[in-house]
């Protein structure tokens, strides 16, 4: 026997009012002798007999009315095909795990696994009756779900749910159904799971929430099974090959093929679109469970953020087979150099003498004056006491770009203040070699390194005419080193936050050797701010749709950003402010593809939303697998696997009968009202009677 309102229970507390009543009401009786009427007694006594009886049968019949009352209200149900066939049908609350997630996509014989995972959803809302508890738990909204009793409502969400391209947690949802199984207090309790199970997906983690004391023996646990293995290939990852973006430059890509079926692909067809135009195709042969890369390339025709993205071939589910990139064709990159005059002259040059890079000298005074907005890669020679370029820093951290280099009057003291406000190692000690002594020169390049990637006509006779250094900043262990001599590293790279930082260890002047006269100096000088100012392309970790879009902007944008999606609608931004940055923040991200950012007519940025990897993986669950899940979760009773083809309605029928007795107990309260009733009005005339005769 179990009480759904159990607090209702204290009102078994007012049963003892009529007792309290009574014994309140006792009436001692004084005695007068009347001598003619002696020979009443015996009759007298009699009738006192039989009025205290039937008061005592009040008594009782008040207390069981209260009792039977309180209890009624406290809902009692048992499981017992005895009481089943007096009571009513408990109320039950069902809540339903639906797996919207892509991998749902798979076409089979019968049709799509979505489709079919609907039908059978609306089967399970139908089959509850009036009073029952409902909740739809989609597996990429799980938060969204509510328990109600109106089944249209639940039957139009379902009705007008999308597939989703979100990552799946099926986890989550399931923990969201039971939150929701704890918070109805209907005595039959149902959870069924519309999935394909996918073994990836199962649990994020071998350590999941124990709900034993929710999934108790009341409580039963079904399946709808769609588990399969469909035939799918999926465009894993993208990532660009070239390192230097300009318009009419080589555009390089390399797409990662997985095929997750249980058959060899001979031939999957590769395809690159750029701006909606295929501009490059390949074939490649991918055994089963395996991984084959492909090369792509192609020329930047245009400049701005280019709308990119791989395709393959169409199979069972086909939100995988696209994977999108918005990189960036700068029309020229803006340099920003802040240095005292004349440190700059050499850098200037160098890079005045491209036509793919815009070069502005500022004072060092102004390294935090200067909005970040205004150059794509900042460059500062010399450091000054007190200097803090927060503004800098944070351009930086967000996945910009800047070389740091000493001025020949720069003191330990001071690159020892910028390495610790960037957040490199500080340097160890300034090395001046006497005239009588022999420079440094280069003894190690990483000509691996993106830097140097286009700069040699012939990759196999690569040589650099290395300059003679008599000023160096000696460096310790840290970074990257792409150029090393043999006191210190001469050129390293440091990861700042999203960004990085490209550090010099001898100023790019003639007071410290005869770098800026060397033939390397101009491409090298060139090379490091192109790959600077596109760094962040494959170094930030990829936006998977449902992550929010954080894009950095220049402080003079204020309000909204507007937001063009990739299926051509436009919503809104909101533009905050982080620390010292400005950013405009997008969280709808719900479709795979390029999100534009504009303020009027100027174009902010772009990001590419993609899907989880991970869900493209369809082998399904084991058993035992699933099995462990449950018995994980603490679950009384293991799971029935049910098969989405069979009668639902049939096959969710439940197993042994329950029934809820607050219904016989206020019909036994009424009749006991009425006799009380009864034997109230005959108690009370022949009290009237005894009275008369008294």
């Amino acid at each position: 026997m179990t009480f759904l309102n159990p607090l209702f229970l204290f009102g078994l507390i007012a049963a003892s009012i009529p007792i309290l009543l009574h014994l309140l009401n006792l009436r001692k009786l004084k005695t007068v002798e009347f001598g003619t009427l002696r020979f009443l007694k015996r009759l007298q006594r009699r009738n006192i007999r039989r009025v205290k009886l039937k008061q005592w049968l009040l008594l009782a019949l008040r207390t069981l009315i209260i009792a039977l009352v309180a209890l009624a209200f406290a809902r009692p149900a048992a499981d017992t095909t005895a009481l089943a066939a007096i009571g009513s049908e408990t109320k039950r609350a069902t809540v339903v795990v639906f797996d919207d997630s892509f991998s749902m996509e798979a076409l089979e014989a019968e049709g799509s696994k979505f489709n079919r995972a609907k039908e059978a959803a609306r089967v399970l809302v139908d089959r509850a009756r009036e009073g029952d508890e409902t909740a739809i738990v989609f597996v990429s909204r799980p938060e969204t779900a509510r328990l109600s009793t109106d089944r249209a409502a639940l039957r139009e969400a379902i009705e007008d749910a999308p597939l989703s391209f979100r990552s799946a947690d099926l986890h989550a949802a399931v923990a969201r159904a039971v939150a929701l199984l704890a918070e109805s207090n209907q005595y039959a309790k149902e959870l069924f799971i519309l999935s394909d199970f996918q073994a990836s997906r199962l649990r994020e983690s071998d350590v999941v929430s124990n709900f034993a004391d929710v999934l108790g023996e009341r409580v039963e646990i079904a399946l709808v099974d769609y588990r399969s293995n469909a035939f799918n290939l999926a465009v894993e990852e993208v990532a660009t090959t070239t390192r230097l973006f300009k318009k009419g430059g080589r555009l390089g890509f390399e797409a990662t093929i997985a095929n997750h079926a249980d058959r060899d692909v001979a031939d999957a067809v590769v395809s690159l679109f750029v701006g909606g135009v295929r501009s490059a195709r390949a074939s490649r042969a991918v055994p089963s469970g395996g991984r084959r890369a492909a090369e792509l390339e192609t020329t930047a025709k245009d400049a701005g953020f280019l709308d990119v993205f791989v395709e393959i071939e169409e199979d069972a589910v086909s939100a995988d087979n696209r994977r999108y990139l918005a990189p960036e064709i700068p029309e020229r990159t803006r340099v920003r150099i802040f240095s005292d005059s004349p440190h700059a002259r050499f850098l200037d040059a160098a890079l005045e003498a491209s036509e793919a890079t815009e070069a502005i000298v500022s004072p060092l005074s102004r390294a935090d004056a200067v909005d970040p907005s205004e150059y794509d890669v900042a460059i500062v020679v010399g450091w000054k006491a007190g200097m803090r370029p927060t503004r800098m820093k944070t351009f930086v951290e967000s996945g910009g770009g800047v070389l740091l280099a000493p001025a020949p009057e720069s003191s330990l003291s001071e690159l020892a203040a910028a390495a610790a406000f960037f957040g490199y190692q500080a340097p160890l000690a300034i090395v001046e070699l006497p005239p009588d002594r022999e420079g440094v020169r280069f003894s190690d390049v990483d000509f691996r390194h993106p830097i140097f990637a286009g700069m040699f006509a012939d990759d196999e006779t690569r040589e650099i005419d290395s300059p003679t250094l008599r000023r160096l900043v000696r460096y310790g262990a840290g970074g990257q080193t792409v150029v090393a001599t043999p006191l210190s590293p001469f050129l390293f790279e440091r990861r700042l936050g999203e960004g990085t930082a490209l550090i010099l260890a001898s100023s790019p002047t003639l007071a410290s050797g005869d770098f800026p006269l060397k033939g390397v100096f101009a491409p090298l000088t060139f090379a490091a701010t192109q790959y600077l100012a596109n760094f962040d392309l494959n170094q930030t970790p990829p936006i998977l749709v449902g992550e929010p879009i954080r894009l950095f902007v220049e402080a003079r944008v204020s309000g909204r950003a507007l937001v063009v999606r990739p299926d051509g609608a436009e919503e809104f931004a909101e533009i905050v402010t982080r620390g010292s940055g400005r950013y405009a923040i997008y969280e709808e991200t719900d479709l795979p593809g390029v999100y534009r950012f504009r303020s009027g007519s100027r174009e902010l940025g772009a990001a590419a939303a993609n899907v989880d990897p991970r869900e493209s993986d369809l082998t399904p669950a084991t058993d035992e697998a699933l099995a462990a899940y449950f018995g994980d979760l603490g679950a009384a009773n293991a799971p029935r696997t049910l098969d989405p083809d069979d009668d639902l309605e049939t096959a969710t029928a439940r197993g042994r009968a329950s029934a809820e007795l607050w219904k016989p107990l206020l019909i036994a309260a009424l009749i006991l009202a009425l006799i009380e009733t009864a034997v109230a009005r005959v108690s009370k005339r022949d009290a009237y009677d005894e009275d008369a005769t008294s």
